[in-house]
Formats: C-alpha cells, structure tokens, sequence
C-alpha cells in the first residue's frame, strides 16, 4: 500500500527460480517456484506541515524506504525502489480556536457553553496535517435536531525521503503537526438548547477520530407582554400606575419612565407599581434581553411608548358661595376639586400653622372656623407636579340688624282698613312686613327708614302687623305693632272723649235737644193755662 496504519508490511514476490533476491541488501529465500513473502516492521513516518508552502507533507526514512533487488544467473538485475508511509496515529487532539458568528463576533470554546445568538458562521480548528475529510456537525442533547457541514481534501500529501531532502531541515524529526483551517456551520432548523459541535476527521490512512464541545445555542428573541395599569391606548388616568409584564422566557428586564430607572431584575412575568411624577408627555420603555446579555449581538426585546398623564385630571377647582360675603354660622365648608392622591393645605391669616387634609376622595369638603369679623384663608391644592392658591374671606356677623315698627296715625285711622306703617331698619336687609291679609317684602332704604301700607281685616277689633328684617348673614330681627279698627259710634265716642270734633257736634246736638224739650214744655204749659179752673181748683186760689 502506499500508506497504511499497520506497523508490520508483508509482501510477496515471484521471480525465476534459483534467482537473487534481495530486499534492502537483504538476502531473502526463494522457494523451487521462484516464490518468496517477507514482513518486516516500518518506520512511522514524519506528518509536517510546510508553512511557507501551506501544504502538508510526509517524510520518510528507514525501513519504510526500501529497495527491492532480483539477480539471475546470467547477471541480469532488475531493482525496485518502494516507500510506504507508516502512519500508526489517528488524527485526533484536534483544537478549537475560535468561533465567529454571522454577526462576525468571536468566540472561544468557554464562551460557547453560555446561549449564543448563532445562526451562521465559521470553526476555527487546529486539525492534524495528514487529514484527508471531515464533517462538522451539531447535535442536539435531547432531540433529533442536526445539522452537518463535510468536506475533503482531493491530493494526499507529498511524500518526501532521505534522498530528496527534507522540505524542513530544522523541524526533522518532530511530532504530528497540525494546521489552522476554517469550517463552515449552519444552526438552520435547530430550535433553541443545548447542542454539542462534533468534528469527525478521517486522514489518509483512514483512522478516525472525533472532537465534541458543548455549545448552547439561543436564536430567538424573547416575547415579551407589557402594560400599565390604569391607562388606555396613549392616555394615563393616573400618576399611580401600575406594569404588568410577562416573557416568554427568563430575561434580565429594565422598565424606565422618562429615562429614570423604575424596576430592574431577573424573571419571566411580575407587576410593580410607580409613580410618575409630572404631567404631560411621557415616555415609557420597557427592555429585556434573555441569557444572550453579554453577547455584542444578543437577543432583546426592547420598546417605548409615548402616553400622556393629561393635566386636565390634576385641574383644582374650590366651590365656595360664601367666599367674599357674609355668613353667621359658627363655620363654613368648601368644595375642593383635586387630582387623585393630592393633598390640601390651608391656613387662617392670624395663625402661622398650616392644616393638613389628605383627601379619601377626588371631591373633599372642607370646613372652616370663624371668627366675628372678617376671616381670611389660604388653600394650597396640590396638582401633581405644582401647587395651586387659592385666596378666601368670610365676613362672620351674629349680630340682628335694628328694626322697629309703627302705625303711622291721625283721626280717622281706626276707621280705614289700608294701614301706614313706618319704623327704623338697617340699610340694605331685606324686609318682610305682614298682616293677617296681606304681606310686603321691600328693602331697607339707605336711609335706614321704611314706609309702607298694608290691609288688615275689616271687623273691628284689635290687629297685629308685624315686620321681620333679614340680614347678608341671615341674622334675623322682628317687631310687631297692634291697630285698632272701629266701627264709626264706637270712634265717635272715643274721638269726643279725646276732645275731637266730635265733641262739638255732641255739643250742639245736646242743646238742640234741651232747647227741644223745653220748647215742648212750655206749649204744654200754655195749653194747661187756657183751661177753665175746677171748684177744687178755684177754692186753692
């Protein structure tokens, strides 16, 4: 053979009997037919590699070099020369050198055992020099997922011998040397795992040999599921908020608000509440990379929002009817509008303390001491990220407003059923003036006195007319006067026992009378003396 693994060779040989034969200067013996097999032990031959050339080679020498020679008896000599490369080693000791991924980034055989982003690349391999074919495959550890990549040299290596020289003087003698060469391999098809790189070499003596190394293959980018909470599409109803978040496999997260860090770890799902701390437009980011992390092309998830917390809910508004005006109640409550967990503040202009309210609710109600006289207030409303003033003053007035009532009389009031009344009240409150029959609501004029007529009830008797004034505080003070309403005898008697004209008319219709009745008197006196006298009579004159 021209090579082989086998440290013995035996050959046989035929020639005309009784010849020479000799192997190396040998003598050998031939049978009667000429016919001679002989084995002998060969030398190892030297596998080197010829850098400046980049071929490899073998050299010879020894036993593995020998001449055959055969002799008649007529002198006649026929030599051969033979050579037969002795390769007793398979090609193993194979060395990774580095990986390159499709992305060009490299890695050692350490680096490969963590999950790699590899769909594609090159094997760099230290082989032995006298390799004849190879295949680089990748198998999974626990399915049937492969892939294979093979290829062979075409031409075995040249031989070289003590004849010709060695192509490397200063190298003769070393050990099985080995070269650089590139692989190619491919990850298509294989899912996501755990895989071992096997390189299966065959050289040309047809010894094999085979290398594995663990290699942990991650193509795929993680799935991840993301939202806040509460919120819809692009808008935030809330500066509380909450992510909820899950992935399709472990991975190293980062979620940020506006470029600030909120929530960091490890994990495959998780929910954590924030606060976001300013209205308006906001960015929200959420990254995650699986165990790819530390590779220059790792598999990430990586996406952002742009959602606005609008100012609008953080709008303060305080409801407050009393404020600027007068009140009488010991205390007054105001209506605040506020964004959701914000917080009240107030403070009354006589005091340097401030009053803390944390509202239960985005509607609080507040209330308000006073004090008589004018009271002042200042709120402070939280609006997030800002803080809203708001001024008040309440006039407190427990004080009744003045008010009197009386009928304004001459003669022959008594007698009419529409009545003047008049008194004294405060400029500005409200009246209510009221019979049995009738009511007058009116202002107090400026001048601080009313007038105002009002019916009362046409039977005679006495009648109340009474007259409340109400003032801005509600304050309330009420007066009532009696009238008297007669029938005509009854206030002719009264107006002459008060010496009014009716006394006179009295008067004159007594001495009517008087002179009447004594008129009457005297006719009948006249009518007595006309008559004649009886004897009774004329004995008395």
């Amino acid at each position: 053979p021209m090579i082989t693994s086998n440290p013995v060779l035996t050959y046989q040989i035929w020639t005309e009997p009784n010849a020479t034969l000799t192997h190396s200067g040998v003598l050998l013996e031939l049978d009667e037919q000429g016919m001679a097999e002989h084995s002998f032990l060969l030398e190892e031959a030297e596998i080197g590699f010829h850098e400046a050339s980049n071929s490899p080679y073998y050299f010879l020498d020894g036993s593995s070099v020998f001449t055959i020679s055969v002799s008649d008896q007529a002198g006649n000599t026929v030599n051969r020369e033979f050579q037969v490369i002795f390769d007793p080693d398979s090609p193993s000791d194979s060395e990774f050198l580095v990986m390159e991924d499709q992305d060009g980034n490299h890695y050692s055989s350490e680096d490969v055992v963590l999950p790699l982003n590899l769909t594609s690349g090159y094997l760099d391999v230290e082989i032995p020099s006298d390799t004849k074919s190879w295949c680089l495959s990748i198998n999974s550890e626990v399915g049937d997922y492969r892939t294979e990549e093979c290829g062979e040299s075409l031409t075995i290596p040249v031989s070289f011998n003590a004849s010709v020289g060695h192509p490397e003087p200063e190298e003769q003698g070393g050990n099985q040397e080995y070269y650089v060469t590139t692989l190619p391999l491919s990850t298509d098809g294989l899912p996501d795992g755990e895989y071992t790189v096997r390189l299966d070499l065959i050289d040309w003596a047809n010894s094999t040999a085979s290398e594995n190394w663990p290699i942990s293959i991650d193509k795929s980018a993680p799935v991840v599921q993301w939202s806040t909470s509460p919120s819809h599409n692009t808008s935030l109803f809330d500066h509380r908020q909450e992510i909820i978040w899950s992935s399709s496999e472990l991975v190293t997260y980062e979620f940020t608000s506006n470029g600030d860090p909120i929530l960091q770890g490890d994990g495959e799902l998780g929910m954590w509440p924030f606060e976001i701390s300013k209205t308006g437009i906001q960015e929200l980011c959420f990254y995650a990379v699986d165990e790819t992390q530390n590779r220059a092309n790792s598999n990430y998830f990586r996406e952002c929002r742009t959602m606005e917390l609008s100012s609008k809910i953080y709008d303060t508004l305080i409801l407050a009817n009393w404020n600027g005006g007068i009140v009488s109640s010991e205390e007054v409550t105001a209506k605040i509008q506020l964004g959701p967990d914000q917080q009240i503040r107030w403070s009354e202009e006589r005091s340097s303390e401030f009053n803390l309210v944390i509202p239960s609710s985005v509607i609080e109600d507040v209330t308000f001491d006073l004090m008589e006289g004018e009271n002042k207030f200042t709120v402070e409303v939280d609006s997030l990220n800002e803080t809203d003033t708001y001024y008040l003053t309440v006039v407190r007035d427990t004080i009744p407003p003045v008010i009197s009532i009386e009928e304004r009389i001459n003669r022959t009031t008594s007698l009419a059923q529409t009545r003047v009344v008049q008194g004294v009240c405060e400029g500005g409150t409200n009246l209510l003036v009221w019979s049995e029959i009738e009511s007058i609501a009116l202002p107090c004029p400026s001048s601080g006195t009313f007038s105002v007529e009002v019916d009362i009830l046409k039977p005679p008797g006495e009648y109340d007319i009474h007259v409340i004034s109400t003032d801005f505080a509600n304050n309330e003070a009420m007066a009532v006067t009696t009238v008297l309403m007669q029938d005509w005898p009854d206030w002719a008697i009264d107006d002459a026992k008060n010496m009014g004209p009716m006394l006179g008319w009295f008067s004159v219709a007594g001495l009517l009378l008087v002179a009447c009745i004594i008129i009457v008197i005297r006719r009948t006196l006249d009518k007595n003396d006309e008559l004649p006298l009886t004897t009774n009579e004329q004995d008395l004159v």
